[in-house]
């Protein structure tokens, strides 16, 4: 079924090669506009569209600068999406969802876990090329997550994913060696670690300051 779908997938991409005929203005707009249709069917593939949008571009601007900006608008279309997808449902049905489950425990107990993971869990999450994230957008656009905070994990999680996807299906042909998505894998684990020791730091050097300011007022008192 999925080779079916890919497959009659790659004959539309083809269709929209021809169609766009190199028109910049044209191959920019699907630049965006396929990674945001992605972002609503989940089953579309998404190292496809990147790869369409990379070779499309990098026809005319080179395989540099064509790289670079599918990769950056393959992520506006793909972020802009999702975000899009999480407004609408959490400003249509969100509350008289958690209003008609209320009284139902397991389903209060999800969207609590949801709602209580922190950033990281998040930005691993939705970062993974290989996980179904539109579904999980989904559920989280039934929470009370909130809006701003959920901007920029969408904004930060695109960035890793189809970064990853781009510059990975380049250099090991990700899109046609199965055995390449080992090092999407180890690529993905190397980038959350290097998030970890970031936020790691952060907190270390916020306690220190902190110590510092209190030492210093204790000082002050005496």
């Amino acid at each position: 079924m999925n080779i079916i779908l890919l497959i009659n997938f790659e004959k539309i991409l083809e269709f929209f090669k021809e169609f766009t005929n190199e028109n910049v203005i044209l191959i920019i707009a699907m630049a965006i506009i396929l990674p945001f249709i992605e972002a609503l069917v989940p089953m579309l593939p998404l190292i496809a569209i990147i790869s369409f949008s990379i070779a499309s571009l990098g026809s005319i601007y080179g395989s540099v600068m064509g790289s670079v900006l599918g990769i950056l608008l393959s992520i506006l279309g793909s972020s802009i999406g999702m975000f899009s997808v999480f407004i609408l449902i959490r400003d249509l049905i969100g509350n008289w969802f958690r209003e008609k489950t209320k009284n139902k425990e397991k389903i209060v107990k999800a969207i609590e876990w949801m709602e209580n993971r922190s950033n990281s869990f998040m930005i691993l999450f939705l970062s993974n090329p290989y996980i179904p994230t539109s579904i999980f957008n989904y559920a989280m656009a039934l929470t009370g997550y909130s809006v701003k905070k959920y901007l920029v994990i969408v904004l930060i999680s695109r960035t890793i994913c189809i970064t990853l996807l781009g510059v990975l299906g380049i250099v090991f042909n990700v899109g046609d060696d199965l055995t390449a998505i080992v090092w999407v894998f180890v690529t993905y684990i190397v980038v959350y670690i290097i998030i970890w020791l970031i936020k790691k730091l952060f907190i270390i050097k916020k306690d220190k300051i902190g110590t510092k300011w209190k030492e210093e007022k204790y000082e002050k008192n005496n």
